[in-house]
């Protein structure tokens, strides 16, 4: 994806979630926001997650 258009979304979470969604259909990382899949639960994706978060600075 080159650009970000989202003239049929009225946020860009929605919009995201539409592209996370069809990313991932059909393979093992499927995403649904209502049920979050097991897949991102395990510890390396914890892990890899909260790396990230730290370097986030808030202030």
């Amino acid at each position: 994806m080159s650009f970000t258009e989202s003239k049929e979304y009225f946020r860009w979470e929605r919009f995201f979630t539409a592209v996370l969604i069809d990313m991932t259909k059909d393979s093992y990382l499927a995403y649904k926001k209502k049920n979050l899949n097991l897949a991102y639960l395990t510890d390396t994706v914890r892990k890899a997650i909260l790396e990230k978060v730290e370097h986030i600075n808030l202030i």
